[in-house]
């Protein structure tokens, strides 16, 4: 069950069909809407309940998620069953199901609209034949963060990637529409997307030929708008390039330019390499364009960079053709493989600073659950087995039995208490001495095994024995720890 031990609201019960609760006058319901009403607030309440606990993150385990669920899924099923379809709008930030505008007054729906806002909900539905499993998959995504949703190409796509084939997600737009405005058709949008795009490249060009140019935010929207065409943006950056290339050679044949027109010592080889490193230059301003993107704060945005970047290279490798220098070349290709291995160092740094804070907060909520049941209940209940179950060591228990606090009531009790306090001192010092021994049996083992064939056998097999037993000793006292 979930820890969640507030009471400002009643905890949706199990219910059958032939239920009557008084969850809501019939003079609310929609003309759409079945006589049933009680039937759908209790749906509601339902996933609301188990959304907010998935939110609040108030699931003490995997299978305290899945034992709740298995309780309160087989009515609902009914229901949906029963209905063949049971539909989730949002509206103004407004539920709708099944055409009847729930309220949202109680905590547990409050936090489930917000949620269904947050993700960005359009519509979703339940269909006859439902399973539990894809029940669980659907609440998995509907207790996601904005973020997850939004990696995942939002939440229409996050349920399509599932391939639920009973739950069925739309997206759908509605807007007033007045006698005077003008409904446009997609054809017409598609004209003024093809305008905008090209009026973005012509942008991009002049940014990128201007090599002093500072970058803007329109700058960036430019850069990403047409980043979504790797070919068209080499194209650009090796015009961009041959620009500048030929504004640096105008200067030096300007008066006091000292070259009068003259050909460089190095000739058309020269003028070929500088443009080439032009190239890369250029390819280093659109990269940093990119990376400014909001876009690019997400899993998703930094891997289609990455994407970006690749195609890119190869656009750019097959635009400057066979006869381009093979410093320059190499130099292109490293640049990029450069840029890719930042963003995938920066998402590995991201996901593990992510994890790191959801373990910490985590830890501090089981913690908390830990103290306020108290040492006796704490002990009695099955929350061990259910850690244990989970990978938890005997060790690991009570160092969280050390750190929740759990025994401070038992100040009062003197040598009780002490106890108590005792033994959970002793399993952290417990951890701390397994983690001792393993790295010194580890660096032990080697040297025993380096000077088998000088030391006496028996002297070996005696250092073996000891280590062995040492081992058995801290397993044995763990074992009378957890039992005390």
């Amino acid at each position: 069950m979930s820890p969640d031990n507030e009471k400002d609201e009643p905890l949706p019960q199990p219910f059958k069909i032939d239920d009557r609760a008084r969850l809501g006058s019939e003079s609310d319901a929609d003309p759409f809407a079945d006589d049933d009403a009680a039937e759908i607030d209790q749906v509601v309440q339902t996933i609301a309940l188990l959304v907010f606990n998935s939110v609040k993150s108030l699931w003490i385990s995997v299978n305290d998620l899945t034992e709740s669920v298995s309780h309160r899924f087989p009515p609902l099923k009914e229901v949906v069953d029963k209905r063949g379809e049971v539909r989730f709008t949002m509206t103004n930030q407004n539920l709708v199901v099944n055409g009847r505008v729930i309220e949202h007054t109680g905590r547990y729906t409050e936090t489930f609209v917000a949620q269904l806002a947050k993700i960005d909900v359009s519509t979703f539905s339940l269909t006859k034949g439902i399973t539990m499993t894809e029940f669980l998959e659907l609440l998995d995504v509907l207790a996601a963060t904005p973020i997850e949703i939004e990696e995942n190409g939002g939440f229409n796509e996050a349920i399509a990637k599932r391939k639920l084939k009973n739950v069925i997600a739309r997206k759908v737009i509605l807007r007033e529409i007045g006698v005077d405005d003008l409904v446009v058709g997609k054809d017409v949008l598609s004209a003024e997307l093809i305008e905008k795009k090209a009026k973005a490249g012509e942008e991009l060009l002049a940014f990128l030929s201007d090599g002093k140019a500072t970058m803007s935010e329109e700058s960036v929207e430019n850069i990403h708008e047409v980043a979504a065409d790797p070919e068209k943006m080499a194209e650009i950056i090796v015009e961009a390039a041959g620009r500048r290339e030929d504004e640096d050679a105008g200067e030096q044949t300007q008066p006091g330019g000292g070259t009068d027109g003259e050909q460089s010592p190095e000739g058309e080889d020269g003028k070929k390499k500088e443009e080439d490193n032009v190239v890369v230059s250029c390819l280093e301003s659109a990269f940093s364009g990119m990376m400014k993107h909001p876009s690019v704060k997400t899993k998703k945005g930094k891997k289609a960079v990455e994407k970006t970047l690749k195609a890119l290279q190869k656009e750019l490798l097959a635009k400057m053709g066979e006869d381009a220098d093979q410093d320059v070349t190499k130099s292109i290709c490293s640049t990029v493989e450069h840029m890719i291995e930042g963003l995938r160092t920066e998402a590995v740094a991201a996901d593990y600073a992510k994890k790191l804070k959801a373990l910490e907060d985590s830890e501090k909520r089981i913690l908390r659950f830990m103290k306020s049941q108290g040492l006796d209940r704490v002990q009695d209940g099955d929350l061990e087995h259910q850690l244990s179950d989970e990978g938890l060591d005997v060790t690991g228990w009570q160092v969280l039995l050390a750190k929740s606090g759990a025994m401070d009531d038992l100040a009062e009790e003197g040598e009780a208490y002490d106890s108590a306090s005792a033994v959970s001192n002793l399993a952290v010092l417990l951890a701390h001495l397994q983690d001792d021994i393993e790295k010194k049996k580890a660096s032990r083992a080697e040297e025993v095994q380096s000077e088998r064939e000088k030391a006496d056998p028996a002297v070996a097999a005696k250092l073996t024995d000891e280590i062995t037993e040492a081992n058995q000793q801290v397993s044995a006292l763990v074992e009378k720890t957890e039992q005390k």
